[in-house]
């Protein structure tokens, strides 16, 4: 029963060793970021969080090492949103959590990585303005384009919103 819960969820659920390698990781690795789970069990989690190009802000890696530190250490819980790295190398920003579950032969951490919630209060929203700068991705295009135009459907049928959403996403 609990396999299939698991298996079944659209949420990336792993566990991870005291050393942060994959010990475990269901299906939904492969719609969320292009991975076989079989490729990754034995794999540092480390290796699926993305390297932005930019040395400046390269510290994401060492964010989430520091946060299983803390929760080795506290045995809290932690929460955050963080880039995955897709097996086409693309960015994917997901919402993390990790948590210490003790096991008879020690512990493991235990983890959950699923898409961003929308925002709920997006649909009140009548005048917005916002700037994206992105790379070559295509990913985060199909993610801008949704997020532009999100609401369309309250001014003009869902066909026409459709259409200026794919040609959000062209440009």
């Amino acid at each position: 029963k609990y396999r299939e819960l698991v298996e079944s969820s659209a949420a990336m659920i792993f566990s991870l060793d005291a050393d942060g390698k994959i010990l475990s990781i269901n299906q939904a690795v492969s719609g969320l970021l292009a991975y076989q789970p079989a490729s990754l069990i034995g794999k540092n989690f480390l290796s699926l969080i993305h390297e932005p190009l930019d040395v400046s802000i390269r510290f994401r890696k060492q964010l989430i090492f520091d946060k299983l530190e803390e929760v080795r250490h506290t045995r809290n819980p932690i929460q955050l949103s963080i880039d995955f790295a897709t097996r086409h190398g693309e960015p994917r920003e997901l919402d993390l959590r990790i948590e210490y579950v003790a096991t008879p032969d020690g512990y493991v951490f235990f983890g959950k990585a699923s898409s961003q919630a929308e925002d709920s209060l997006l649909r009140f929203c009548e005048r917005e303005n916002m700037k994206y700068v992105i790379g070559n991705y295509l990913t985060l295009s199909e993610e801008i384009s949704h997020r532009i135009t999100h609401n369309l459907t309250r001014y003009c049928d869902t066909s026409t919103a459709v259409s200026i959403r794919i040609c959000v996403s062209e440009m």
